[in-house]
């Protein structure tokens, strides 16, 4: 399923987040909690606006059933991709052939989502507010990396970050797993279960080149 495919059923159903959004708002969902409660919250949150219009559903009923399947597809392709012990996840994101810029928007976009679905999946945890301390760090990451502004990078940037890109889509994919594993799975953690940013792709935090995380604000380009 690509994002153009997931995008254009999102349009459909007059949802105004992207597909990058609300695939991260699924992961989010899915590193916290049971897959149907995952499910549910997941389908609520994002078909919140088309519920509020049930005429939709017969104005437009061929199209919104299509569109519907297409979402639950995605559940499904997404749910087994984090399941696989081939470690085969994907962020859903724009094509490579966009704009590296729009690319990273989509990223943040993406993040957005993620942060978003895990405080709504961990909202009614008694132990919410003690994560684990690598979760903890990482959705921090995350939320730095979608506060990222295409505005604000000039088209100098461009070929800068586009290395980048590949490196922080990597970091955030592999933080996924280990957010999940820590969350949902933390008595079969294996041997090699702790996560070092040094032994995976990694966001720069020197400050001396690329696309770094800093405190107080989103990426930033040098």
């Amino acid at each position: 399923m690509t994002y153009a495919t997931v995008q254009q059923q999102l349009d459909y159903l007059d949802v105004e987040s992207s597909a990058a959004e609300v695939h991260g708002q699924l992961c989010g969902l899915l590193s916290v909690c049971d897959a149907p409660n995952a499910k549910s919250l997941w389908f609520t949150t994002v078909l919140a606006a088309f519920q509020k219009n049930p005429g939709k559903l017969t104005e437009k009923a061929e199209v919104s059933s299509a569109a519907l399947a297409e979402l639950d597809q995605l559940y499904t392709s997404t749910y087994e991709q984090l399941e696989s012990s081939d470690l085969d996840f994907s962020l859903l994101l724009q094509s490579e052939s966009s704009q590296t810029l729009e690319c990273m928007r989509s990223l943040a976009d993406w993040c957005g989502g993620f942060v978003f679905g895990f405080g709504m999946g961990t909202g009614g945890r008694k132990d919410a507010e003690n994560l684990p301390d690598d979760t903890t760090e990482l959705i921090e990451d995350f939320q730095k990396i979608s506060r990222f502004d295409c505005d604000d990078a000039s088209a100098d940037d461009n070929d800068q970050t586009e290395a980048d890109l590949v490196e922080i889509e990597e970091f955030v994919r592999v933080g996924v797993l280990l957010i999940r594993e820590e969350m949902l799975h933390k008595s079969n953690l294996s041997a090699t279960g702790d996560y070092k940013k040094s032994d995976s792709a990694q966001i720069d935090n020197s400050g001396q080149s690329g696309l770094t995380i800093e405190d107080d604000s989103g990426p930033t380009l040098h």
